[in-house]
């Protein structure tokens, strides 16, 4: 918007949430002294006792803002895209920072997060590009999800003793970050002494983070689940060594790793891996080679997508069904294995589509279900479809 002044009659009783805030040229929001709902301070929108900072205006330069003393709460999206704000001070009786509260601000280089603050919403400081970092006060028990989101500056981030609640994907996008340290103290999480975040009793690796300086990285074998987009765009990550206690390695975990060149897995005859999820290993165009571990069951959609370097993929007997596109495109995939004693019944909507290398393939007596598309664009010469299969999907070769 072109907006730069607003001045508020005594009249108005409701404002919305984020009114003002994709007016990225506005200064300054001014309320009538007789209004009895809202009133403002430096051009600096509040409620009426000033408890509830609403909206500081996107276009307004301070460095650094101070809010009002008697503030306890930073409203939702209130700072979203205030570019020119550099520094903001936080009085010592704010409880609350909402969803988006500091969303987009650019600029942003420093920021207290007092004591007594004990929830940080969705998003909070979400693409503030510049903060090399940020100390989360003891006293915060909630942190929501992608509270951090693309925070490219960010190194460095503890969680305190107190904080017992996390939310999803709160790194994702922190390009810079090296390590996670967590608070000995802490009764919900740990980071193992490596700068890895993991739950409390280690069964679950949370987030391993995008800049650590390691080429290899081996998994402790008390994991048993490898939660969503924990390793993504780890950029330095070359080999990962998964123990044979993971089951389960969840949505996008290692999407992204573009130097990813080997996925060891460890004593793989005793492996328990059931499930790898939707997108698990997409992009990781370094890989040439996948032996599955026998037991695991599912592949999700797209799970290798962009695994353009991958030539050679080994399944289990376990193999129940390979996810739509899950090896789709990659031109390099020569070689498809499916074990003697196969027990696969479903391969998914083009789950081969495009793999202009594969020319031969043994389809398991097992299977039920070719989806649509499922080789179509191959260089298929030949092939036996089994006497079990019931279906056949459109445009399936």
């Amino acid at each position: 918007g072109e907006l730069t002044v607003v001045s508020i009659p005594s009249s108005v009783n409701s404002i919305g949430t984020a009114t003002f805030a994709a007016c990225n040229k506005l200064t300054a929001i001014n309320v009538a002294e007789a209004n009895a709902n809202y009133s403002s301070s430096d051009g600096v929108l509040y409620n009426e006792d000033k408890s509830t900072l609403i909206q500081y205006p996107a276009g307004k330069a301070s460095s650094p803002y101070t809010v009002e003393s008697s503030c306890k709460t930073i409203a939702a999206s209130s700072f979203k895209g205030a570019s020119q704000v550099q520094g903001v001070v936080l009085p010592t009786g704010l409880t609350s920072i909402e969803n988006s509260a500091f969303d987009g601000c650019t600029n942003l280089t420093s920021i207290n997060i007092p004591l007594g603050v004990t929830s940080i919403g969705s998003q909070a400081f979400a693409n503030c590009t510049s903060l090399p970092q940020i100390t989360i006060a003891s006293s915060v028990s909630t942190l929501g999800s992608q509270a951090f989101l693309n925070c490219t500056s960010l190194t460095s981030v503890t969680i305190p003793a107190n904080l017992l609640a996390l939310g999803d994907r709160l790194f994702d996008g922190c390009t810079a970050l090296t390590e996670i340290i967590v608070d000995d103290s802490n009764d919900a999480f740990s980071d193992n002494g490596d700068g890895v975040l993991f739950n409390k009793d280690k069964t679950t690796l949370i987030k391993y983070p995008e800049n650590k300086d390691s080429a290899t990285y081996e998994i402790p074998s008390s994991v048993t689940t490898i939660a969503a987009g924990a390793f993504q765009n780890a950029k330095h990550l070359t080999q990962v060594i998964i123990p044979s206690s993971v089951t389960k390695i969840n949505a996008n975990a290692f999407s992204g790793c573009s130097n990813l060149t080997l996925v060891t897995f460890a004593n793989a005859a005793n492996s328990l891996l059931t499930s790898i999820g939707d997108g698990a290993f997409r992009g990781c165009n370094k890989i040439s080679s996948m032996t599955f571990p026998n037991i695991l069951q599912t592949i999700g959609t797209e799970a290798f997508v962009g695994c353009s370097g991958l030539q050679s993929v080994t399944f289990g007997p376990a193999l129940q069904s390979i996810g739509a596109g899950a090896f789709k495109g990659l031109t390099q995939l020569s070689t498809v294995n499916f074990a003697a004693d196969s027990t696969l019944k479903s391969i998914g909507a083009s789950a081969f589509e495009g793999s202009t290398g594969i020319t031969a393939i043994n389809l398991p007596v097992t299977l039920t279900t070719i989806d649509n598309r499922a080789f179509a664009n191959t260089k298929l010469v030949s092939i036996t479809i089994p006497a079990t299969v019931t279906k056949i999907g459109e445009s399936a070769f």
